[in-house]
């Protein structure tokens, strides 16, 4: 055996589990034959779990592909971009971006993001210059938040309001009201004025 220096120490409790474990572990194994079917190129995978969490995702993947994007539900906020977005249009003829963010007190990013949703599902449209554009069904949901809001506006301020009370009173107001009762206060508020 030699002299005592020169013979290797026994390995630690740590290097015997590292061992331990680097023996048990798998080789790389391909996951392509798999993905191959799918019609998809994967990595290689180094462990049956992580091949089998890349195999659920794929398959997650290749569902919700199928599915295609979902509409997005309207609400408050939504309907208060569409708003700003026709006010807008009607002001100045053109908007951007930028303007609605100002218009709204918003951050670009926010508002980026929010025309971004929109554009996926079809409530505007966005040229190569970043000017946006109410699509048919962005345009009916404006045009019928925007009535609400200056009916209501106009309706308070009948009843003694302030006009900027009324206003931000109004803008609450407009997202909470059922067709059926603004319908009915649409035909009172016309009744009144004749």
């Amino acid at each position: 055996p030699g002299p005592a220096f020169l013979r290797a120490a026994p390995p630690s409790r740590r290097k015997r589990r590292l061992l331990h474990h680097n023996q048990n572990r798998l080789r790389p194994v391909s996951c392509r034959p798999a993905a191959a079917a799918q019609g998809k190129a994967l990595p290689l995978c180094y462990d049956k779990r992580k091949q089998e969490n890349i195999r659920q995702l794929s398959a997650k993947q290749a569902i919700g592909s199928r599915k295609g994007v979902q509409k997005m539900e309207i609400h408050e906020s939504a309907e208060n971009y569409l708003e700003a977005i026709l006010v807008l249009q009607q002001k100045n003829g053109a908007v951007r971006s930028i303007d609605v963010a100002q218009h709204m007190n918003f951050t670009k990013p926010s508002v980026s993001r929010a025309m971004s949703l929109f554009r996926q599902n079809g409530y505007v449209t966005m040229d190569r210059d970043g000017f946006i554009e109410l699509t048919v069904s962005g345009r009916e949901i404006a045009e019928r938040i925007y009535e609400r809001h200056r009916l209501l506006t106009d309706w308070l301020i009948h009843l003694g309001v302030s006009p900027e009370t009324a206003a931000e009173d109004a803008c609450r107001i407009e997202h909470d009201i059922s067709r059926e009762t603004f319908d009915c206060l649409k035909e009172f508020f016309s009744k009144l004025q004749l």
